[in-house]
């Protein structure tokens, strides 16, 4: 099992950050892999709700679930996420700052069967991929008008 941890500061709101973040309709903007998510569970979110996604790993796309185990918007949310044999728990916070968000994830990784033999790459793959992703839905929020909310 590996532990992943990052975080980065965003210049909007708690509120939009957090909203933006767990909009699945968002994931395919900001997160590389990802090529379609929705709730697969009724609306609003919150504890318990659980997402379908779609994304591309190693060339195929595959079928991910992931569920909100814990929800205090706009503070943070837990989760847990199934893509074939990898297995992620965590943590993401959302911190109010002066002028924007300090956004902070803590993620451990278990990875099972074959894909275990290369599971220091994949893990190592995935902290940058992570990382890009934030830095890219930092971007995205940024480079958009301010919604204080």
């Amino acid at each position: 099992m590996h532990t992943l941890e990052f975080g980065l500061f965003i210049d909007r709101p708690q509120q939009q950050v957090f909203d933006f973040m767990t909009n699945p309709e968002n994931d395919h903007l900001w997160q590389d892999s990802t090529i379609s998510s929705e709730w697969s569970t009724p609306e609003p979110a919150g504890a318990g709700s659980v997402k379908q996604v779609v994304v591309r790993f190693m060339g195929r796309d595959m079928q991910a679930v992931g569920e909100y185990t814990e929800w205090e918007r706009p503070n943070r949310y837990a989760f847990t996420a199934n893509v074939g044999s990898i297995l992620l728990k965590g943590v993401t916070t959302f911190e109010a700052q002066e002028n924007g968000t300090l956004v902070s994830t803590a993620a451990q990784v278990e990875i099972s069967g074959i894909m275990g033999l290369i599971e220091g790459p994949l893990v190592r793959r995935a902290k940058k991929q992570d990382i890009a992703n934030l830095n890219t839905m930092k971007e995205l929020l940024e480079n958009r008008p301010r919604q204080d909310t």
